[in-house]
C-alpha cells in the first residue's frame, strides 16, 4: 500500500503506510519532527497503540509548564524526566517502533515542544542520529489538526 502522510515533514507529521487490515491493523509509521524522522519505519507493528498515544497527547495538548520557558531543550528534558507527578503527561510512547526513542511533549502558551534524544543503547541503527537532545516547537493548532485528521482517518 501507498505511504499517507498527515502533516508537513519539515513541521510536524505522522507518516503511515498500511501493511494488514485483519484481524488487527498493522503498518509502519514515522514520527516526523523539524524534518527529521523518528522511530523505525521498517518495523512493522500494530497501528492502534500508534493511534492510542496520539490519543494521549491530544488529551495532554493543554498540560502547561511555564516553568521550562527559556530552558535549553536539555534542560527542560532532565526536569521532565525528574517530574515523578507530570512525567506521565508528557511522554509520547507510540509503540515498538519507537522504543529506541524517549519523546517528550509538553505546551507554553500556544506551542507545543518536543525534546527527545535516542536510548543509550538502541535495538537498530539510525543514520545520522545521535543520542543528542533535540528540541523543536509547533503551532499547537496545527498539532492539533494533525492528531484530528490521523485519529479520525486511520483504520
Amino acid at each position: 500500500m501507498n505511504n499517507i502522510l498527515y502533516g508537513e515533514k519539515a513541521r510536524f507529521a505522522i507518516e503511515l503506510r498500511i501493511t494488514k487490515l485483519k484481524p488487527n491493523v498493522f503498518g509502519n509509521t514515522y514520527l516526523w519532527l523539524n524534518g527529521i524522522p523518528v522511530g523505525y519505519f521498517y518495523e512493522e507493528n500494530l497501528v492502534g497503540p500508534v493511534r492510542e498515544g496520539l490519543k494521549h497527547m491530544k488529551r495532554n495538548l493543554n498540560v502547561q509548564r511555564l516553568d521550562l520557558i527559556g530552558l535549553t531543550p536539555a534542560k527542560a528534558f532532565s526536569l521532565l524526566n525528574s517530574d515523578p507527578n507530570g512525567y506521565y503527561h508528557h511522554v509520547l510512547d507510540l509503540g515498538e517502533g519507537y522504543s529506541d526513542f524517549l519523546i517528550q511533549f509538553y505546551a507554553i502558551k500556544n506551542e507545543i515542544y518536543f525534546v527527545w534524544r535516542l536510548v543509550a543503547n538502541p535495538f537498530f541503527t539510525y543514520a545520522n542520529m545521535t543520542r543528542k537532545i533535540h528540541g523543536y516547537s509547533v503551532p499547537a493548532l496545527y498539532i492539533d489538526t494533525v492528531l484530528n485528521s490521523f485519529i479520525e482517518n486511520t483504520p
